[in-house]
């Protein structure tokens, strides 16, 4: 492998490293949050907030922090809440017709579409449209083999037994939204290392508004 090539492969795993630190921090809290309180609508946006928080940290965007921050909580928030909404309705509606997507196929889609959903989201805040389609394709991908980590997790005895009984962590939310993390993560990687990482400025949205 040259330099070069291996260069670009260590700045996209870092900031996919990057990524699943962060959300995996947003994701445990959320749970314990939810352990103690039983409060989902509080649970998510916290998880979105301390992610995409860390996660400007963690890849050294001081100046964005509160752009990334704010990224996490609506991309989070819209991501798994919206698109589980609309999903349920949507299989529901289907589930009168046929039984083709029951099961673990309509559990896949829904996913997968929350991290499509997140991805947008997420990218339209901080790069605007030029990242969009690689954000809602990574995103929507790396969620497909988080949800099969989730049920292996379930289909360990003694783990399932553990979580079952005392409820020590929603196995399904952690997953979700560390599929999040390294989504974003490794988009972030990769439109960095494509050479088109300028984050969407304040001042080009001002100067857009001045000349109306």
């Amino acid at each position: 492998m040259s330099i070069e090539k291996k260069s670009k492969f260590i700045t996209v795993l870092y900031s996919g490293m990057a990524g699943t630190v962060s959300y995996l921090i947003g994701g445990l809290l959320a749970t314990i949050l939810i352990l103690l309180t039983d409060q989902y609508l509080l649970a998510i946006p916290l998880s979105g907030l301390l992610g995409g928080m860390l996660l400007a940290v963690f890849i050294r965007k001081w100046n964005q922090i509160g752009r990334f921050t704010l990224a996490g909580v609506i991309s989070v928030s819209v991501g798994f809440l919206g698109t589980f909404i609309i999903c349920e309705g949507i299989f529901s509606l289907i589930g009168m017709f046929t039984d083709v997507f029951s099961g673990r196929l309509e559990n896949v889609i829904s996913i997968s579409l929350m991290g499509v959903v997140f991805g947008i989201i997420f990218s339209l805040i901080i790069y605007g449209k030029k990242a969009l389609l690689l954000f809602a394709v990574v995103c929507g991908v790396i969620e497909i083999p988080c949800i099969f980590l989730a049920e292996k997790v379930y289909s360990i005895e003694p783990l399932n037994n553990l979580i079952t009984k005392y409820g020590l962590v929603d196995v399904n939310l952690l997953f979700i939204v560390l599929g999040f993390g390294i989504g974003a993560g490794v988009s972030i990687g990769l439109i960095k290392i494509s050479g088109k990482d300028e984050i969407r400025s304040q001042s080009s949205d001002s100067s857009t508004n001045e000349e109306m």
